[in-house]
């Protein structure tokens, strides 16, 4: 047990020293993802996670996010999050809401408002988003699968025009029995109008107030 979580807290120091150069470093591109299911965290955890996004469409290219969450109640939670890639910066905050939880047939469903904030070169960006999210849980032999879907409204604001975009968006996160620590992800979004495309990945550590990893089931 001790090795274990000795381990943990290792894992836990790597990754918040990659959260302080990402902050402190040259920034360079705005990830724009849901990343993550219509689940709550658990009261009294917190996570910590990586997501890199392969841009698609117009905006190619590759971004490096990193992300904070926190529990507010048992149907709401906060995320933080900043990244850097091909273009400036971004920053963003989002509370999820979710009245109606994963319950034996019932998927979960709540929503996602995010504010945004990107830089790109000399120009700069406000977006607020409202995400709708409906998500299932299903245990697998290998673990727990939760696919999730989502079409976000956007609405960004620069000094010289207003824009209402939109996007598909579908991912799932995935726990496996052997790496019950981590949660893993992975997110595709089809730009519908004047929304974004993207590929992106996940992984997220969670752990309580003493730093220890509180995986499923832990």
């Amino acid at each position: 047990m001790t090795t274990k979580n000795s381990t943990s807290k290792k894992l836990l120091l790597h990754l918040s020293l990659i959260f302080s150069a990402l902050a402190f470093s040259q920034p360079s591109l705005a990830t724009l993802t849901i990343g993550e299911s219509a689940e709550i965290i658990p009261q009294n955890t917190y996570q910590l996670g990586l997501e890199p996004t392969f841009m698609t469409g117009d905006g190619e290219g590759f971004n490096m996010g990193v992300f904070g969450d926190l529990p507010i109640n048992e149907s709401s939670s906060a995320r933080f999050g900043l990244g850097t890639g091909g273009l400036d910066v971004f920053l963003s905050g989002s509370y999820k809401f979710v009245p109606y939880p994963d319950l034996d047939s019932q998927p979960a469903i709540g929503g996602k408002v995010s504010v945004i904030y990107v830089k790109d070169q000399d120009v700069s960006q406000a977006i607020f988003r409202l995400a709708p999210i409906v998500s299932k849980k299903y245990p697998i032999d290998p673990g727990l699968i939760t696919p999730y879907g989502s079409i976000p409204i956007m609405v960004t604001n620069t000094d010289s025009k207003t824009v209402v975009g939109t996007s598909l968006v579908a991912g799932t996160e995935f726990i496996h029995n052997d790496l019950k620590n981590f949660k893993f992800g992975t997110e595709i979004s089809v730009d519908i109008n004047d929304g974004f495309g993207y590929i992106s990945l996940m992984v997220g550590m969670p752990f309580d107030e003493e730093f220890r990893f509180k995986g499923r089931g832990n």
